[in-house]
C-alpha cells in the first residue's frame, strides 16, 4: 500500500511540474546582467520566449523545450530554436551550476548579420557587412575560453567599413576542428572564390594565442594588397603572397 501510495504521489508531482507555467522560470531565474526575457507561454518543458534581449541584441519568437534527463545529472539541457532577430536558427545549450563561465553549445546551425558582430566583441572601429552563417557546430566553453570547436562557419558576401571606406571581400568558409590531446583549436579556408584570394588555415592554442598561415593573390585589389602585405611571411611568388599573423587574443 505505502509502495503504491509513494507511486501515485511520484506521478502526481511530475504531472504537476509538467503542467507549471512558463511563467515561473522568470521568478526564479538569477538576475543577470547582460541577459532578459519577456513574454513567457507554454510550460516549464516546453514553450514560447516572446523577446530575448542579450548581449545588446533583441531575439524574437524563441521556441525552447528542456531535457528532463539534463536535470538528473545536475545540468540545464535547452534546445532553443529563434525565428527572429539578427540570429536566426537552432542549437542545444547545456548548462551546468558554474555557467557563468562554462556552456556547452551542440549542433549549432544559425543565420547571423555581420553587423551585429560589434555587440558581441571589439572590431576596432571596423563595421562589418555579409551574413555569418554557422553549420553542425559544437563549442564548449570552459572558464569563458573555448576548448572545443567543431563545425563550419561561413561568411557570404562580406564586407569591411573603416574609415568611411568600404571594401568588399566575397564568401569565406572555414572547416573548425578541435585537437583536444594538444587543447588546439585549428580552422582550415575551404578554396573559395574571394576578393583577397585568401587561402591558408589558422590555430588558436590553449594559451589564447591566435596564429594564421596562408597567402593571397598579388592581383588582389589593391589598397587590400597593401593592407595584408604588412604582414608578409616572404617574398611574392607564383602570383601569391605568403603572409602570416599572430597575436594573443584571449
Amino acid at each position: 500500500m505505502k509502495k503504491k501510495i509513494l507511486i501515485l504521489s511520484s506521478l502526481f508531482v511530475l504531472f504537476i511540474a509538467a503542467m507549471a507555467p512558463a511563467s515561473l522560470i522568470e521568478r526564479f531565474m538569477p538576475r543577470q546582467e547582460y541577459i532578459s526575457i519577456s513574454g513567457l507561454s507554454g510550460s516549464i518543458w516546453s514553450g514560447k520566449i516572446a523577446q530575448v534581449s542579450a548581449m545588446g541584441e533583441n531575439f524574437y519568437d524563441v521556441d525552447f523545450s528542456l531535457s528532463p534527463f539534463a536535470i538528473l545529472i545536475a545540468s540545464l539541457s535547452l534546445d532553443v530554436d529563434i525565428s527572429k532577430g539578427a540570429v536566426v536558427g537552432d542549437l542545444n545549450v547545456v548548462l551546468d551550476k558554474n555557467y557563468n563561465e562554462n556552456v556547452t553549445l551542440n549542433n549549432v546551425n544559425l543565420s547571423v548579420k555581420a553587423n551585429s558582430y560589434p555587440s558581441y566583441m571589439k572590431t576596432f572601429g571596423i563595421e562589418l557587412g555579409g551574413d555569418i552563417d554557422i553549420s553542425k557546430l559544437d563549442l564548449t566553453i570552459e572558464n569563458k575560453k573555448p576548448v572545443i570547436v567543431n563545425g563550419i562557419v561561413g561568411w557570404k558576401s562580406s564586407s569591411v567599413i573603416y574609415a568611411g571606406q568600404e571594401w568588399s571581400l566575397g564568401d569565406f568558409s572555414v572547416v573548425l576542428l578541435t585537437d583536444e590531446e594538444n587543447k588546439t583549436i585549428t580552422g582550415k579556408l575551404n578554396k573559395i572564390k574571394n576578393e583577397l584570394g585568401l587561402e591558408g588555415q589558422f590555430t588558436l592554442d590553449n594559451k589564447g594565442v591566435f596564429e594564421f598561415v596562408g597567402s593571397i593573390a598579388t592581383d588582389s585589389e589593391q589598397a587590400l594588397y597593401q593592407a595584408f602585405a604588412l604582414f608578409n611571411n616572404g617574398k611574392p611568388a607564383n602570383g601569391r603572397l605568403p603572409i602570416k599573423f599572430k597575436q594573443k587574443v584571449l
